[in-house]
């Protein structure tokens, strides 16, 4: 067991509470819980808001982020209940995976392993067409303009990074992006303060054809479930857990509403994918660009590390293995290499991302597993909590397969309008 991420590594993992767990006498308080919470919330993922909010249209993106936040919100107070359910079967059980085997052993950890896995490769894929788009539009770097440069530095750094036997380093750098996240919103609000068009005729409210591609992006934003047990596990007074989640879900409304909002507002039809975009070149905006290419750059191995356990167990992999573990990590950093090279688009991939892995983790496993629960295990009658969950699968499932294929077909329309996979802004 040589090769186990260290605790300060494990606790900034986005999605797989397996590999999350914190050491006997280092119990997080409160308020330490609540910033962890919120700092896997909120990462690049907010600079694609303003787009998304211009696909559902101003009025059904604040009702949907709203509303998103607040089922995110029940869904992951699900969890909790679901836990003490399985414990009653096994009172071992205190993973997400753990009781989703045992509530329902024939597809409930496959199906999760799965969900968490695409969302630990798109993830990466993401920050590295962030990445990409950063380094590229900064004139002052020699790479500048090049996507091959770009990748050919970002790739190699990533897996190098990625075989170091110790990631209490990396772990660190990631937890310091949160001033980098911070400098990065207040220049943007700034920036698009000073060279937004603010043409309130344009702003359209409400456009449900293209809600979907906003759907993806916010299941990105809200849907951190694979946090939510490790984090309740790691907390001084565990009892207290479920105010944490309030007060996190409350805190990230509060900071990516009016953010889209404003965004949006600021350039109306013509906000692009990545905010940035719309923001033109200065020196401050050129740091701070770098600054968080960097950040995200560190965090690309921390991510793809549940996804490696995942694929580790999957070919029978042990971690006592040096030289197969570093090569199954190369591996996945490649896939999700490949995965930015084919949607090379910011928007895109995380509005599919969000749709495949988190909004599949997040709206439609916890309701189903509760309603499997229901029946297998407490052997209850339906109540209203029971209908209203059947409710929720459903339309999760399709706003899931509908984001899906929208993004399918808006990803086909830019490489056709652009003639190549370019996402330079």
């Amino acid at each position: 067991m040589s090769e186990q991420p260290d605790s300060s590594a494990e606790e900034v993992l986005l999605v797989q509470d397996d590999v999350v767990t914190v050491p006997s006498g280092k119990k997080a308080s409160f308020w330490e819980t609540w910033l962890g919470l919120v700092k896997c919330s909120i990462g690049a993922g907010i600079f694609a808001l303003p787009w998304a909010m211009a696909q559902s249209g101003l009025v059904l993106g604040v009702i949907a982020m709203a509303l998103l936040a607040a089922l995110a919100l029940y869904t992951m107070l699900l969890l909790v209940r679901l836990k003490r359910i399985a414990q009653t079967v096994d009172p071992e059980v205190s993973t997400f995976s753990g009781f989703a085997e045992t509530i329902a052993p024939r597809w409930g950890r496959l199906l999760l392993e799965i969900c968490i896995f695409v969302c630990n490769i798109g993830v990466p894929a993401g920050y590295l067409v962030f990445i990409n788009i950063n380094l590229r539009s900064i004139p002052e770097l020699p790479f500048a303009s090049s996507s091959f440069l770009a990748d050919l530095i970002c790739v190699p750094t990533a897996i190098i990074l990625a075989w170091l036997p110790n990631t209490r380093f990396l772990s660190r750098a990631a937890a310091m992006g949160i001033i980098f996240l911070i400098a990065a919103l207040v220049l943007t609000l700034v920036f698009a303060g000073a060279n937004g068009s603010f043409i309130t005729s344009s702003i359209v409210l409400v456009n449900f054809s293209r809600f979907p591609l906003c759907f993806g992006i916010l299941s990105l934003l809200f849907c951190v479930h694979g946090v939510a047990l490790p984090l309740q596990q790691g907390m001084y007074e565990s009892e207290r857990f479920p105010t944490v989640l309030k007060l996190g879900s409350a805190c990230v409304s509060a900071i990516c509403i009016p953010f889209a909002m404003f965004g949006y507002w600021a350039f109306t039809t013509e906000t692009q994918g990545y905010i940035f975009c719309n923001i033109p070149h200065n020196i401050f905006l050129s740091i701070v660009k770098f600054s968080l290419a960097l950040e995200l750059l560190f965090s690309i191995p921390l991510i793809s590390f549940p996804a490696l356990k995942i694929f580790q167990q999957w070919v029978g992999i042990k971690e006592s293995s040096v030289w197969k573990r570093r090569f199954s990590i190369t591996l996945l950093i490649v896939v999700a290499w490949g995965f930015s090279i084919v949607v090379p688009f910011f928007d895109n991939i995380l509005s599919l991302v969000g749709a495949l892995g988190c909004a599949t983790v997040g709206f439609v496993l916890p309701p189903l597993l509760d309603v499997v629960a229901t029946r297998s295990i407490l052997k209850t009658e339906f109540k209203a909590r029971d209908y209203f969950n059947m409710i929720l699968v459903k339309c999760g499932s399709l706003l899931v397969f509908a984001t899906i294929y929208l993004n399918i077909q808006d990803i086909v329309q830019k490489y056709r309008q652009s003639g190549s996979g370019s996402s330079f802004c």
